[in-house]
């Protein structure tokens, strides 16, 4: 914006008659976690009322007892319709690791006072004891009878393609109850319609265009950066001898204490496609013309499924990757329970280890199609608010064959270490969880 605009701006903004009918209310508060000592990139959504633009707005924050003040400059926020807005702000949190009350306040707008019916509201922030990457599960809820799923489709492989390292999908075809790769076990978030996706259970985002059209790229970007993990987790797997399941480990260290943590464990495929007409995908796009879609969808792709695209028929045939085959997640009554579980306490700097099995399908098609070089396995740890506080990814492996080590190695080693890679006590009876000691693979219970 120009800076003489932002002058005037300005010096309008002193006037209070010019801004005396518009006031604000705090609608939500999206409070990150936050590395102890430092600060919490957060957001809270608001709506003004009565006429005006709301052009910079002063905050208080008290998170445990530390107290931020800051104003923000919102020159370039753009109008809603609504008048409502979500607004990134940062603040303090304290220098040790835990959950704290938190209050957030605003003190007034446009460099004077401000009016509203809902001025304060409070949550909670987590603060953790070190930085841990960040693996965000994207869940895609999708279907073959779905028509407008190609779009889906299409936003999954950009993730795929360009973000894996930093983000795993699960394609959950649930649809339709007549797609060959609908699975039943696994714990289906709140969708309201398909496609439809959901970052870490916290964050809604379209599956192609992300939130506010930027696409759903710049969404993950962003939202790995602002998130701190507040869990670090590792993952292994191999099949079974008898090739009919999955036999998982995994380690997870808590960041920060807490009681309500839950882990779970899933397995993807990727390739699966099929010949025979359920495998077809359901595709509405495919009268659109290459530059209609390109308008609906600037920069996206989508013009492959319209006339003359590569994908550009009603059904038609494409490659699934990502597909959920199976989880350990059962449905007991009206609740979602899973056969892994962690045990008290979870506290900060502590870590469990967990082992499990996951069934492979026993449908007949689907069981065909996989291809078991591309397997995979996802631990996925969900926090007391049901989002998802950290997960990690594997390509589920031949079962491991660990060569017996020397006597020279034998006589002079027997320090056992955690699936973290972490040295523990030589004596790994001391020790419980999936160890390795010697060369081998150990079950300490």
């Amino acid at each position: 914006m120009n800076k003489w605009v932002l002058l005037v701006a300005s010096l309008l903004c002193t006037i209070p008659s010019a801004w005396a009918d518009l006031g604000v209310n705090i609608k939500s508060l999206a409070l990150s976690p936050a590395l102890k000592g430092g600060e919490s990139q957060s957001a809270f959504t608001i709506q003004t009322t009565g006429d005006g633009y709301l052009l910079c707005l002063d905050y208080t924050v008290n998170c445990g007892g530390v107290t931020t003040s800051k104003s923000l400059d919102l020159f370039s926020l753009s109008e809603t319709t609504d008048g409502t807005y979500t607004i990134p702000f940062s603040y303090s949190v304290p220098t040790t690791a835990g959950r704290y009350p938190t209050t957030v306040k605003i003190t007034g707008i446009n460099y004077g006072g401000v009016v509203g019916t809902t001025l304060q509201m409070s949550g909670s922030t987590t603060t953790v004891e070190r930085q841990a990457p960040r693996y965000t599960l994207v869940e895609e809820f999708t279907g073959t009878g779905c028509g407008n799923c190609p779009r889906g489709w299409l936003g999954m492989q950009r993730v795929k393609e360009q973000a894996s390292d930093k983000a795993g999908v699960i394609a959950i075809h649930q649809y339709n109850g007549n797609d060959p790769m609908y699975v039943a076990n696994y714990w289906t978030p709140s969708f309201t319609g398909a496609p439809a996706c959901w970052l870490d259970r916290s964050l809604y985002p379209d599956p192609l265009e992300g939130t506010n059209e930027e696409g759903i790229l710049t969404t993950l970007k962003r939202h790995n950066e602002q998130c701190l993990p507040t869990v670090a987790t590792t993952i292994t797997a191999s099949y079974s001898a008898d090739g009919n399941s999955v036999e998982i480990a995994s380690s997870t260290e808590f960041l920060t204490d807490g009681t309500g943590y839950t882990i779970a464990y899933a397995l993807t495929a990727d390739g699966l496609t099929g010949s025979e007409t359920k495998w077809k995908q359901t595709n509405y796009y495919n009268d659109n013309s290459a530059w209609m879609l390109d308008l609906l969808y600037p920069g996206l792709g989508m013009e492959i499924f319209g006339k003359g695209g590569k994908y550009g028929t009603d059904p038609v045939q494409l490659v699934y990757d990502d597909v959920l085959i199976g989880s350990t997640w059962t449905k007991q009554g009206t609740a979602w329970v899973s056969s892994v579980a962690f045990t008290s306490p979870r506290q900060a700097g502590t870590t469990q280890h967990n082992t499990g099995r996951v069934m492979l399908p026993t449908s007949t098609s689907l069981r065909a199609a996989l291809d078991l070089q591309r397997i995979y396995a996802t631990v996925i740890v969900l926090d007391e608010q049901g989002h998802v506080a950290n997960a990690a990814r594997c390509r589920v492996e031949e079962p491991t064959h660990i060569a017996t080590p020397s006597h020279t190695l034998a006589a002079t080693t027997s320090a056992a270490y955690d699936l973290l890679g972490r040295t523990l006590h030589s004596d790994s009876k001391r020790h419980s969880g999936i160890l390795l000691q010697q060369g081998r693979k150990l079950i300490v219970r």
